[in-house]
């Protein structure tokens, strides 16, 4: 029972996505049209024994290490693309983003002195609130923002130990997080950071 809180984490976020479960593709056209072709070229790319800096297929080309949906440094997307067809590493990643961002969000109200419930719900609104869902078809949302509580959370714990450990931490949370495409999130993570630090 006492870990009851966070295995219902994964039911519920399973229960978004139960249709996956059945083999299905999360998603929808913005998927097929967009998402889905950068994934496979990033994925020939890897199995080429190359990580694409450039995109000569996009228009006159574009650099895929700007390219949110891409994130080619990003360990995850690393892994997946090179273990998994790319439809399947696509919606692998977007379920255990949003696992991660309840996780992270329910260790971080752990973190803030909250209860076993209190931080399961905690864990559950951020995962499922709106920029979540809204963006289910766009990789990058959820796999740049499910990091923001573990930043807040490695950013309060090296606030109340001073160790330079808990900064390697943090500075580990960061830039994992920034690796992961789209900027615009991870900046405000960082703001986010600096007002927990004046804040504490």
């Amino acid at each position: 029972m006492k870990n009851a809180s966070a295995w219902l984490l994964l039911v519920v976020v399973l229960a978004w996505y139960w249709p996956v479960l059945l083999g299905a593709r999360a998603g929808g056209p913005t998927v097929d049209t967009h998402a889905l072709p950068l994934a496979s070229w990033f994925s020939d790319a890897l199995s080429d024994g190359r990580v694409p800096e450039w995109n000569s297929l996009d228009g006159t080309g574009t650099p895929a290490t700007a390219t949110s949906e891409i994130a080619t440094y990003y360990p995850p997307h690393q892994l997946a693309y090179r273990m998994l067809p790319p439809a399947n590493a696509w919606t692998v990643l977007l379920v255990l983003h949003t696992l991660a961002a309840a996780v992270f969000a329910r260790l971080c109200a752990r973190g803030f002195g909250l209860g076993r419930w209190a931080s399961l719900l905690a864990g559950i609104v951020f995962s499922g609130q709106g920029f979540f869902v809204a963006g289910a078809d766009r990789g990058w949302v959820a796999a740049t923002a499910c990091w923001l509580p573990l930043a807040v959370w490695a950013a309060w714990r090296w606030l109340d130990t001073g160790s330079a450990f808990r900064l390697l931490g943090l500075a580990a949370v960061l830039g994992i997080q920034a690796s992961a495409g789209h900027f615009q999130v991870a900046w405000m993570t960082l703001v986010t950071v600096a007002m927990v630090t004046v804040g504490h």
